[in-house]
């Protein structure tokens, strides 16, 4: 995922004030993020979550949350929708109902993380919050139409609800 692709998502996603918004709903610094951004090198995790919240907004209307354990809010109601089951406690059991018994391996590669860290996460029930904010999209998208990660940002359609302000825009405002 480019910088551009990103800050783009990330305006369509939280509006103007997406650099300290974006950040919040992901559980990352805000200059963690831009840093990663300014290099072409957004985490996996994050790319993973901004993917699946856009397909959320996109399809089905739905807002990604305020902070990574927030509720997500839809937007013609403006009220909270609930994952299916917010008692998913750890990782291991997510995998199960996404991916099947062999879990490990393609929801590493759906987070763009190493197996192996993937799993010292699981093991030490340590997962990082952009991971959870990515699992937890999953699992609205999966509850909402089946749909199962990955998603290939490169295939998303451009937004029907996009407002108008562009990258250009914003960065002419700064």
């Amino acid at each position: 995922m480019n910088a551009d692709f990103f800050e783009d998502a990330a305006m369509e996603l939280f509006g103007e004030t997406w650099k300290s918004k974006l950040p919040a709903a992901i559980g990352r610094d805000e200059s963690t993020l831009r840093r990663q951004g300014y290099r072409n090198a957004i985490s996996g995790p994050v790319q993973a979550a901004v993917v699946a919240w856009l397909i959320l907004r996109r399809e089905f209307w739905v807002l990604p949350p305020s902070f990574p354990e927030a509720p997500f809010t839809s937007i013609m109601t403006g009220i909270e929708v609930p994952l299916e089951d917010e008692m998913i406690a750890d990782v291991s059991i997510a995998g199960l109902r996404l991916f099947g018994e062999n879990w490990k391996t393609p929801m590493a590669r759906a987070l763009g993380v190493e197996r192996t860290s993937l799993w010292r996460m699981v093991s030490a029930n340590a997962a990082s919050a952009p991971i959870w904010a990515a699992i937890r999209a999953w699992m609205l998208l999966y509850r909402f139409s089946g749909l199962r990660p990955p998603f290939d940002y490169t295939d998303l359609p451009s937004s029907a609800l996009n407002t108008g302000v562009r990258r250009g825009a914003s960065a002419a405002m700064e």
